[in-house]
């Protein structure tokens, strides 16, 4: 399969389509009992050219990010695009660089290609508002050694009040379709 690509603001390459991966290793919480389904879907997947991986730390409470690792071990790294996702309570300058590195560890690799903000929606916006600051400053501080590009899921255009799109990047790490 050749997958479509966007390129990134710093020309990263991300792949269109991604696996994603919510169920891997369980729901909110570990389910080792799955671990070997979790590692053959991944396997399949891998085999029939999926290369971007979409995961994040809430995943099974991090145990899908140590399957997808495990997956990754004896593959290319390079071929792969890693995206996870800080959990909401995990926002604030500290707590969400102990977020990507605990994620770092998990999928035992030295770079994220691109990390999120979990679900930002108007229940957490007004959090957001007041700790952005730190929050976008701990993101950029991460993106210098731990990852490539930050970004956020959740919002549509135009649902973000302007105090937030300030704290944001100029330029988001992909062009919207």
């Amino acid at each position: 399969m050749d997958m479509r690509t966007i390129t990134l603001y710093d020309g990263g390459q991300l792949p269109v389509m991604g696996l994603g991966t919510w169920t891997i290793g369980g729901h909110s919480r570990p389910d080792p009992s799955q671990d070997e389904r979790g590692l053959r879907a991944l396997a399949a997947a891998f085999a029939i050219g999926y290369t971007h991986i979409d995961t994040a730390e809430m995943y099974a409470n991090g145990h899908t990010e140590e399957l997808i690792g495990q997956a990754l071990r004896r593959k290319d790294r390079q071929r792969y695009f890693l995206t996870t996702k800080v959990r909401p309570p995990n926002l604030g300058y500290r707590r969400t660089l102990e977020s990507i590195d605990g994620s770092l560890r998990r999928l035992d690799v030295e770079q994220i290609d691109l990390s999120q903000v979990k679900r930002i929606d108007f229940e957490i916006i007004s959090y957001l508002k007041e700790s952005h600051p730190d929050l976008y400053r701990s993101l950029r501080r991460a993106a210098r050694s731990r990852h490539r590009p930050p970004g956020a899921t959740g919002p549509e255009p135009g649902e973000v009040d302007e105090d937030l799109e300030a704290a944001l990047p100029q330029e988001p790490a992909a062009p919207r379709p």
